[in-house]
Order: C-alpha cells, then sequence, then structure tokens
C-alpha cells in the first residue's frame, strides 16, 4: 500500500467500502512502521490527514494554516474546487461524511500510538553540550550516539525563522557531515575541535550530543526527534 494522497478523501471512486480498503491499508503499512520504530515521516503524514478530516467538518474547505510545512507544495486551490463542486450533491456528501466519521477514529488511535511510541523514546535520549557553548546558537553541529555501537554521527544544524503576516516560527535543517567512532565525551570535545578547524565560517561552533539508550532507527527516528529536542532547546535559550 503506497502513501495516502493528500486527496484521497476525494480522489478517484467516491465510495465507502472502496475508502475503507484504501485507509484501512494505510494504517497497516503505517503500524508496520510503527511496530518497528520508525516514526517519521507516518506520524507527521498522519496528522496532515487528521487536520484535513477537521478542516472538512468544519468548513468543507482545506485551511493552509493547518497544512505542515513539508506539505506546501499541495495545490490547495484546486482541491478547494473539487469539494465546493461535490457539495452541491448531498448524497455524495452524506458518503463523504459516513467516510470522515469512519476514518477519524482510526487515525485519532494510529496517532495517539505514534505520540506514545515517541514520548517514550524521547525519554531515552540525553542531550547534552560539547564542551562550552557560545553565545551564537544559530548554527553549530549535533551528534547522534547509541548504546549500541562507538559510532558518532555528526551533523551540522541551522536555525531560521520564518514570517508570516500575522506569525512567525522557528525551523531547523540539518546536514549530514559524517560518521566517526568514539566512546567518551572526551572524544566528541576533540571531534568539535576538528571541526572547528575544517570549518573555518564556525570556529567556536554550538555543539550538542544526543544520546539513546535504545535501539532505534537513526533516519525515522532518533533524528527527528534529536532535531526537535534542539529545537526547543535552541528556542528556550
Amino acid at each position: 500500500m503506497e502513501n495516502l494522497k493528500h486527496n484521497w478523501l476525494t480522489d478517484h471512486l467516491i465510495d465507502f467500502e472502496y475508502k475503507q480498503y484504501v485507509l484501512l491499508g494505510y494504517l497497516k503499512k503505517v503500524k508496520v512502521s510503527f511496530d518497528n520504530l520508525k516514526l517519521f515521516p507516518e506520524l507527521s503524514e498522519l496528522i496532515f490527514h487528521y487536520r484535513n478530516l477537521m478542516s472538512f467538518l468544519e468548513s468543507r474547505t482545506l485551511v493552509d494554516e493547518n497544512l505542515p510545512v513539508e506539505m506546501s507544495g499541495i495545490d490547495l486551490e484546486g482541491l478547494k474546487l473539487v469539494y465546493e463542486k461535490i457539495s452541491q450533491d448531498q448524497d455524495m456528501m452524506n458518503i463523504l461524511n459516513d467516510i470522515v466519521a469512519f476514518a477519524m477514529p482510526k487515525m485519532e488511535d494510529a496517532i495517539y500510538e505514534g505520540r506514545e511510541i515517541y514520548e517514550i523514546v524521547e525519554e531515552h535520549i540525553a542531550m547534552d553540550p560539547v564542551g562550552i557553548l557560545p553565545l551564537y546558537n544559530k548554527e553549530g553541529y549535533f551528534f547522534l550516539t547509541n548504546e549500541e555501537n562507538e559510532n558518532v554521527q555528526i551533523y551540522r544544524y541551522d536555525l531560521s525563522s520564518i514570517e508570516k503576516p500575522d506569525e512567525s516560527y522557528r525551523t531547523i535543517s540539518s546536514t549530514y557531515v559524517r560518521t566517526e567512532t568514539s566512546s567518551t565525551m572526551k572524544i566528541l570535545e576533540n571531534i568539535k575541535l576538528e571541526l572547528a578547524k575544517e570549518k573555518k565560517d564556525l570556529p567556536t561552533p554550538a555543539t550538542y550530543c544526543f544520546h539513546s539508550m535504545l535501539s532505534i532507527p537513526s533516519e525515522e527516528t532518533f533524528l527527528p526527534i534529536a532535531k526537535r529536542m534542539l529545537l526547543k532547546e535552541l528556542v528556550a535559550a
């Protein structure tokens, strides 16, 4: 089963049993990922789809402000036109209402499971600064380490602001640098010094280490959770 399309509710055949099949197939795929502690992008996508259903119930349109940044490429105007056209057919609207009523609790359960796993994983990740932190923290590095091996995954981060007419918020991006082997915090500080020598634009980089006490997938779970933890830390600072 492929990922659920952003317009799955109105795409192709609008039939209750068919949409059940599509949704349950997608949720089965999500369940497999969660069972393997792979949280992203599945959890973000689930929340995205759930918000779309909420928007459908509230206004029959997709509200731009409710969409995650990752989904910014969606043709909202086209979707709104589809909803407007369907809204003129009461029988079709009744079917859509039934589909939404079936889908929302299923998605709520899946989101709840994903968030539970997220919280458990987050509780088992320790975040510590490497060396002394400079005043400038909008750019820097972070390391990912775990109990399984002595590998240190090194990432460079960049903190930026997104400004909108009615709001502004921070976002963090990361770039993979390389993987090294280490077992002590002293060696982590040496890695930090090496990075400072290599990248002259950051002579005293803010550097953090995230250590997982659980065996978790790096790309799908460890990295995205670490970035969210780092974002909270940087914003608070």
